[in-house]
């Protein structure tokens, strides 16, 4: 019967790496899952959209929109940029979710947050399994 082998000591350097991604994952997981579910709901009236430059290279759009919200029995309409608008839903109405002067499409305010988190848990998993092997 084959013996297993301790790992090598690159195994306590990938495990800390791994470590490290879980942790800006799992951040960006749970940030991205309170915004979904910590602001307030809303009707936003898409405005514009125009070509992203950024990261996104020209594929994607930065829209601007504008929403009503009530606070202490004051409406008041706030104008600010949607992220995961898109170019058809210029001078329609979606659902956002808002936070302050910026909104979150309502279909894609969850799904990053729960992707990130995913493998927020696959990267922590693979560390614990990598540092606690040096200890075997």
């Amino acid at each position: 019967m084959a013996k297993i082998q301790k790992p090598g000591p690159w195994a306590a350097g990938f495990g800390i790496l791994c470590l490290a991604i879980a942790i800006v994952c799992g951040y960006f997981g749970v940030v991205s899952l309170v915004r979904r579910y910590g602001g307030a709901t809303v009707q936003a009236k898409i405005a514009s959209c125009d070509v992203d430059h950024g990261l996104h290279g020209g594929h994607g759009a930065i829209c601007k929109g504008t929403w009503t919200v009530t606070e202490a029995g004051h409406a008041q309409t706030v104008a600010g940029y949607i992220e995961g608008a898109e170019f058809s839903d210029e001078g329609k109405q979606i659902e956002v979710v808002v936070v302050g002067d910026r909104g979150f499409a309502k279909r894609t305010a969850s799904g990053l947050g729960y992707t990130a988190a995913f493998f927020a848990l696959l990267f922590l998993a693979n560390a614990v399994m990598l540092l606690l092997g040096l200890y075997k």
